[in-house]
């Protein structure tokens, strides 16, 4: 991770060479701690005092605890195959607070859900989407500040989303518990997916042993979140159903 905060969460982007610069090495004992951007957790500078160029500089997360939620980490930590590549490259969060207005927005808000149903599906087929696991979907890129993320475009927020979940088994003698991988190419960062500088999908996995779901690829860009979402209206004639996802605002 290239940058953190100084001195608190929230605090004043620093690179690991600033940090030291005004915590100097020896920052632990005078209580100075980098924090990341995202979790808002300590992190601490790495490869700063090395004579080696080839070592890169850099914040690191501290090693996970055994007992953690796999889906609660840090898409900032890097660390896995999961959130791989979901981290940013930059912050800005007064365009974050903005573009999570926006995407509370009613039509806007109808046309996510809509989208993430239709990508939610067996057979061909749309699987019942609880507003529940919408709502789960919504706290976690509240947690890892998803929309402060810079750049980032409205319609790459539910592609997003869908990432950060897994979609439990259903009733039905062919259901299976899945979750959806964002493929982009190595580590490079997310905003890999709206810059359009390479190609990027989006794929179903087996939650059991993580292979692909053959015939499960979607290209990920805005024509497809827009084809996907249109046919939302129905969400508009469902008062109670509106009403509730309108409620995970405030959550």
């Amino acid at each position: 991770m290239r940058y953190a905060c100084f001195a608190w969460p929230g605090g004043q982007i620093v690179t690991p060479e600033e940090f030291i610069q005004r915590a100097t090495p020896e920052y632990r004992a005078k209580g100075i701690h980098a924090y990341c951007p995202s979790c808002g957790e300590p992190v601490h500078p790495y490869g700063v005092q090395s004579s080696n160029p080839d070592v890169p500089r850099s914040f690191h997360h501290p090693d996970r605890q055994d007992d953690a939620d796999p889906l609660d980490d840090c898409p900032q930590a890097n660390r896995g195959g999961r959130f791989r590549g979901m981290y940013a490259d930059g912050w800005d969060t007064t365009r974050g607070e903005r573009l999570r207005a926006q995407f509370f927005e009613r039509d806007t808000l109808c046309a996510a859900y809509e989208f993430c149903r239709q990508m939610c599906h067996r057979g061909g087929k749309p699987i019942p989407f609880p507003v529940a696991k919408f709502g789960e979907m919504i706290r976690r890129a509240d947690q890892r500040r998803i929309w402060a993320y810079r750049g980032i475009p409205l319609w790459a927020v539910p592609f997003t989303l869908l990432a950060l979940v897994n979609i439990e088994k259903g009733e039905g003698p062919r259901d299976y518990p899945f979750h959806f991988l964002i493929q982009k190419g190595g580590s490079s960062p997310l905003s890999q997916i709206w810059e359009g500088k390479r190609s990027c999908r989006m794929v179903k996995c087996f939650s059991d042993g993580g292979n692909v779901v053959r015939g499960s690829e979607v290209p990920i860009g805005e024509d497809v979140y827009l084809e996907a979402s249109r046919r939302f209206g129905w969400v508009l004639d469902k008062p109670r159903l509106l009403a509730a996802l309108m409620a995970l605002r405030g959550q």
